[in-house]
């Protein structure tokens, strides 16, 4: 399966939209069982930070606006460190806001925040489809 976009994208919307593609692909069954909807979340999550590890696009943070917004959030409580890279997913894209997530070399953080943009892909998938 191809999990890398022929070109770079052009906004987060433009990203999030290729990876909602990628899950209704991998969901749907090729001559086999089909794959569950959150597996299949998490595989296209952790292909796409395998093979896509920069953020793409124009709208991507450079590395020295990285750094600024992991600083800034270092010291911040749990769930508002998820806020604001949910706000950098938003505004820059998820890969960027995984770059964040990566920098504030918190496990657990990176965790909570992997399963937090699934169940949010997830989430606006099914009641797109459910329109």
């Amino acid at each position: 399966m191809n999990t890398s976009p022929e070109q770079p994208f052009s906004s987060p919307q433009e990203e999030i939209a290729w990876l909602r593609d990628q899950l209704e692909t991998k969901t749907k069954s090729e001559g086999r069982e089909p794959t569950p909807r959150k597996e299949a979340a998490k595989e296209i999550l952790y292909e796409a930070i395998e093979k896509a590890p920069k953020p793409l696009g124009a709208y991507a943070l450079t590395d020295d606006d990285t750094h600024k917004k992991t600083k800034a959030i270092k010291e911040e409580e749990h769930h508002e460190q998820i806020g604001e890279l949910m706000a950098i997913a938003e505004e820059k894209g998820i890969l960027s806001a995984l770059k964040v997530a990566r920098g504030l070399a918190n496990p657990h953080l990176l965790d909570d925040f992997h399963d937090y943009l699934i169940e949010t892909l997830l989430s606006h998938d099914n009641s797109a489809s459910s329109s």
